[in-house]
């Protein structure tokens, strides 16, 4: 086989590789624009919600942080202990503001 020939056998194949790595990045393409819109769907995997510490929850009610422990007594309001650490959900304590306005 002559040089020539080589030459164009190893332009025909790298062209053929060529088209298998477009077709891939075309399915690669198409499966992120899927997740993409399953993320976009499901609010839970978009963002956590936002967890307040009692200090910070405290000062969002206007309230001392020891009102806060009191009504955590009281079952008005309970914290979610997360690793030991008792915290609370930012929208229930938006909810607990505008009902308290």
């Amino acid at each position: 086989m002559g040089p020539l020939k080589r030459l164009i056998n190893y332009v025909f194949e790298i062209a053929g590789n060529l088209v298998k790595i477009k077709s891939l990045l075309e399915t690669m393409l198409y499966i992120l624009e899927e997740v993409k819109h399953v993320i976009k769907s499901n609010t839970e995997l978009q963002r956590p919600e936002r967890m307040l510490t009692q200090k910070e929850a405290a000062a969002m009610l206007n309230i001392t942080p020891r009102t806060l422990r009191n009504w955590n007594y009281s079952g008005k309001l309970v914290p979610v202990l997360i690793g030991g650490l008792k915290v609370y959900p930012e929208s229930i304590i938006k909810k607990i503001k505008q009902i308290s306005c």
